[in-house]
Parts: C-alpha cells; sequence; structure tokens
C-alpha cells in the first residue's frame, strides 16, 4: 500500500495488473543507484507505512484463525479458493481489473545476474504500478524471511520452474490489489537469489513494519517440507551480503511470526529451526 496505507490495504484501488508506463529497474547492488529517502527525512513518510491490515496483508504466510472484531488478522491467501489447486503453472496468468488495462512483459531468458541477484526481467509479466508505492526508507534496519506458503510444495529446481512460481505469487498480489510483488529478494531452491520488488521501493510483507525492512521470501511451503540445503547456503550467503551492504546487525534479522503481532506460521516451522539453528551456530555475518 503505499498511498492507500490509511485504509490498510496496498493499492486497494489498483486491483489485477493496471500498470501505468513505469519501467523495470534491474537491481545493481549499489545503494547510490537506489532512489531511497534518507530516515532524518522521513516524518512525513512514516506516516505513509504499509499496514496491510486484514485481507490485503502479505503474500502467502498462513495466519492463525481468530475471532477478534478488534484487530483484523491477515487471512491465508494460499491456499485460495479463487485459483486452481495444485502447483504454480509454467506460465502464470494475471487477473486484470475491470476497466483496466493488463501490461504483459515477456520474461528475458537472457537476463544476466547482477551481483548474484537475478533481475525481476528474467521472470516478471508485468510493471508495478509505482504511482501506488512508497519510496524506502534509509537506513535499512531490518531484514525480514517468509515462505510462500503454496498449498503445493516447490520441488523443482530448474529456472523456468521458479520463475513461474514467482510470477504466480506476483499474480496473486496484484489480484488482491497489491501494487507489486510484496517480497524485496525470493531464494528458489537451487538457492539462487531472484529480485522482486525493487529495493528503491518499500516492501509489502509484514503489518505496519515496512518501513526500513528488507522482505526475503524462501520459495516453498515449510510447514510441509523442508528447505533444501543450496537454499539455506542462499539464504545464509544473500542475508550476510545484505547485513554488510546496509549494516544490519544480526539481531534484527527475523522471521515473520518473529515480529511482535504477527500471528502467523511463516516461515514455517522447518524454515523456523534452520534460522535458529542459524543463530545458534552465530552463522549470520554480523
Amino acid at each position: 500500500m503505499d498511498r492507500e496505507q490509511h485504509k490498510g490495504i496496498e493499492g486497494h484501488n489498483h486491483a489485477g495488473d493496471a500498470c501505468g508506463a513505469s519501467e523495470l529497474l534491474a537491481l545493481d547492488g549499489s545503494l547510490p543507484r537506489y532512489d531511497l529517502v534518507a530516515d532524518g527525512a522521513a516524518s512525513t513518510l512514516a506516516r505513509r507505512s504499509i499496514l496491510l491490515m486484514g485481507m490485503g496483508l502479505l503474500a502467502a504466510c498462513t495466519t492463525a484463525p481468530t475471532t477478534s472484531s478488534t484487530f483484523l488478522v491477515p487471512e491465508p491467501i494460499w491456499p485460495d479458493p479463487a485459483r486452481p489447486s495444485g502447483p504454480a503453472p509454467r506460465v502464470a496468468s494475471e487477473p486484470a481489473a475491470a476497466g483496466s488495462t493488463s501490461t504483459n512483459v515477456a520474461p528475458d531468458k537472457n537476463a544476466k545476474a547482477i551481483d548474484g541477484v537475478i533481475p525481476r526481467a528474467r521472470w516478471a509479466r508485468g510493471t508495478p504500478d509505482t504511482k501506488d508505492l512508497n519510496k524506502m526508507i534509509v537506513p535499512i534496519k531490518w531484514i525480514t524471511i517468509h515462505h510462500d506458503g503454496l498449498d503445493s510444495p516447490m520441488t523443482e529446481t530448474s529456472m523456468d520452474a521458479s520463475a513461474a512460481r514467482i510470477e504466480w505469487i506476483r499474480c496473486g498480489h496484484r489480484g488482491r490489489g497489491f501494487s507489486d510483488i510484496g517480497y524485496h529478494y525470493i531464494i528458489d531452491r537451487e538457492g539462487r537469489v531472484w529480485e522482486g520488488r525493487n529495493m528503491r521501493w518499500q516492501g509489502a510483507h509484514v503489518s505496519k513494519r515496512n518501513e526500513q525492512n528488507i522482505g526475503i521470501l524462501v520459495m516453498g511451503n515449510f510447514d510441509i517440507q523442508k528447505p533444501s540445503s543450496r537454499q539455506l547456503d542462499g539464504l545464509r550467503a544473500h542475508v550476510s551480503t545484505l547485513q554488510v551492504r546496509h549494516n544490519v546487525l544480526s539481531g534484527r534479522v527475523l522471521t515473520h511470526r518473529e515480529w511482535s503481532g504477527a500471528r502467523t506460521a511463516c516461515p514455517g516451522k522447518s524454515l523456523q529451526t534452520a534460522v535458529n539453528e542459524t543463530r545458534r551456530k552465530n552463522a549470520w555475518r554480523r
């Protein structure tokens, strides 16, 4: 949500892929290239924090049921009765909003990784709705780890299968009114790192805690499967890289469930166990 944060749902007036003329932005890993907002200048921007309450919270993290009428807890998005069951298709189709023009982009299979990150041009079939996004505020203070929580486990390791699943998640986010995929990075089963929402933009992945917070999605449902060893290696390496780049201490690397009030099972029991073990071994870089 970016411009609609006070209503609690990111870009809820822009469901589907009603993208404007914004161009895809490749990530090169260097801070000067990002159009970030300094922390000292954030007094007015802070009021535009992503709340993402209720049905519009995050992509795919499952949540505990609640009967509260005063605090809207995000509902599980995956599995979603509005979509077919089973694994993500190899070519994801995006729900188009009524009266909108869908922006279809052909992924570039020849797009090369930049500083170890596969650019979104390799997988995305649509552009972000940048008019409804907030610029990321710096300095970065947090890194949050998620799983996708899809009802089908991720076992495939090919580039094409990973690209299709990421696009499927983006379609799910856009279909729910998000401005783009909510996470900044995605780690696939082979440990490859993919660019999600560009780092110049604030993410949409933790209720009321998205400012100065990098969202990392580890591909799979870790309540019903285990992360691969390569996936964990890729996660640890990329988190460590981000820690050094943004001066984030290990105590500020959290899983989604560890945020106060999150009420979610994300990132799943087996990934949570792996993160706890990483901490026990003091394996984060800082």
